[in-house]
């Protein structure tokens, strides 16, 4: 059936379907079946989340995803590691490497043909998800409860966040007004104590005092800015009082241009928790900049607000469909697995399948740890002084910072997109994005790493009665 292919994409072609059937035949397929079929039927059965519909659906996203994407991730380390390295001990490549098929097509054949497989497997579990959304919602006999789902989690939003607020100049002079007053702990670095007081001015940004406005500025996409209908606008934002046990806040937002600063404007009396305020259609004119301000109510009515300093306010704008944010979310785990397979592909042309399996797994625990480590700050010192170390042990320190950096640098393609907790919120996954990430992690590391697995491929010797190395 590969008549008008080549024959360098006929050896690889043959190849990969050998491996998917390999795969097939295998009872880990079988297994795997069963596992997840589970996960997309029964879990969505037992999840509640916090009782409503939103709620059950988004838990049931990033349940279903979550925990399919690590089941996914750890057949394909396994089975990739067993590949080559299985077809060695078990002297079964001698029938291939006796053809004139080089080692490269070998190892790109092993790829793809577990690419299929995880490909496949995707696309039911993507299927599932879907079909199960929508039995979840054909269920739901408020029509409220359907409608929030729509306009919270079934929709595809960009978005927005206020522009950066630059705060040198404002802790510069705080720490002059420390010096001169001899509060400064001379215990405390020059950086640190700067580094402490840019964060406490950011964070007060978050913060409004009863009876005092805060304002923010967002910039506009010229695209978004053009549209003129503010109907798929929502601003988003998480309250925190200072007070729990008193009583909600109260105050009043306001959003408009630079110009018109109040075109829309809408009372708050919420208690903590993520909120959603919809912006009507036509309140707002085109432009480039948004100023949302929140003034909050005299002490008498109110306590002090406290906006998340992470999602404390957003913008959301609606540009595409839930459908399609989901197919997006899909390639860019799709293109995760796909590295996956290729770094246990190359260890199994190197390693016996334990020490591969090991070797997959170390590699990836190891760029996991790498990204979860924060080195940018430098060391902390102690409050009693800084610590006396030897040049040694400080040589030492610094190369693994710099490894930790390098580390996290090549790995970032890998883990800069994650885009499960981004569809169960609603949040616009970029075509752009699983594109980039499509290149790096399909195109650009397996060329990098299949090249290595390659020449030690072709190096080995395979033919050997005895060769299980």
């Amino acid at each position: 059936m590969w008549h008008n292919t080549s024959p360098v994409m006929t050896s690889i072609q043959a190849i990969a379907v050998l491996t998917l059937r390999s795969a097939v035949r295998s009872r880990l397929l079988l297994c795997l079946l069963l596992i997840l079929g589970g996960l997309v039927i029964c879990l969505p059965a037992t999840i509640v989340g916090d009782g409503t519909l939103v709620g059950q659906v988004n838990m049931m996203i990033v349940y279903t995803l979550g925990l399919s994407q690590m089941l996914l991730a750890v057949v394909t380390l396994w089975a990739a590691s067993a590949s080559v390295s299985q077809e060695i001990e078990e002297h079964q490549i001698q029938l291939v490497v006796v053809k004139p098929v080089r080692a490269w097509q070998i190892w790109a054949g092993k790829w793809m043909g577990i690419l299929l497989m995880d490909a496949g497997l995707l696309c039911l579990v993507f299927v599932a998800l879907y079909a199960g959304i929508g039995f979840k919602a054909s269920g739901e006999t408020d029509p409220g409860a359907r409608d929030r789902l729509v306009n919270e989690v079934l929709l595809c939003s960009r978005v927005l966040t206020p522009r950066p607020v630059i705060v040198d100049n404002e802790a510069e002079a705080r720490l002059r007004m420390l010096r001169q007053r001899n509060l400064v702990d001379p215990s405390i670095s020059e950086a640190e104590l700067r580094r402490n007081i840019e964060n406490t001015v950011k964070a007060e940004r978050w913060v409004v005092p009863a009876g005092q406005t805060r304002k923010w500025t967002f910039d506009i996409p010229d695209a978004i800015a053009k549209k003129r209908d503010a109907a798929s606008m929502t601003l988003r934002f998480k309250l925190v009082s200072s007070h729990r046990d008193r009583r909600p806040v109260s105050g009043t937002w306001s959003i408009g241009t630079q110009e018109r600063p109040e075109c829309f404007r809408a009372a708050s009396g919420t208690a903590d928790g993520v909120h959603r305020m919809k912006i009507p259609a036509g309140a707002i004119p085109a432009a480039n900049t948004l100023v949302v301000s929140f003034k909050n109510a005299d002490r008498a009515h109110s306590d002090t607000v406290m906006l998340d300093t992470g999602k404390g306010l957003e913008i959301l704008v609606r540009t595409g469909s839930f459908g399609l944010n989901l197919a997006n979310a899909g390639i860019i785990l799709f293109c995760q697995l796909a590295l996956l397979a290729a770094l246990g592909v190359t260890a199994s042309t190197m390693f016996s399948l334990p020490v591969a399996t090991f070797f997959s797994t170390a590699v990836l625990i190891i760029c996991l740890l790498s990204n979860s480590v924060d080195v940018s700050g430098g060391p902390v010192e102690p409050h009693h002084g800084p610590a006396v170390s030897r040049p040694l042990v400080t040589a030492v320190m610094k190369a693994g910072d710099r490894i930790i950096e390098f580390v996290t640098w090549l790995s970032s393609p890998v883990f800069t997109s994650m885009p499960i907790g981004r569809v169960a919120d609603g949040t616009y996954v970029p075509a752009a994005e699983a594109a980039k990430t499509a290149w790096f992690l399909i195109f650009l590391y397996p060329a990098v790493i299949g090249l290595a697995g390659s020449l030690v491929l072709r190096r080995r010797e395979l033919a050997l009665p005895g060769s299980t190395t």
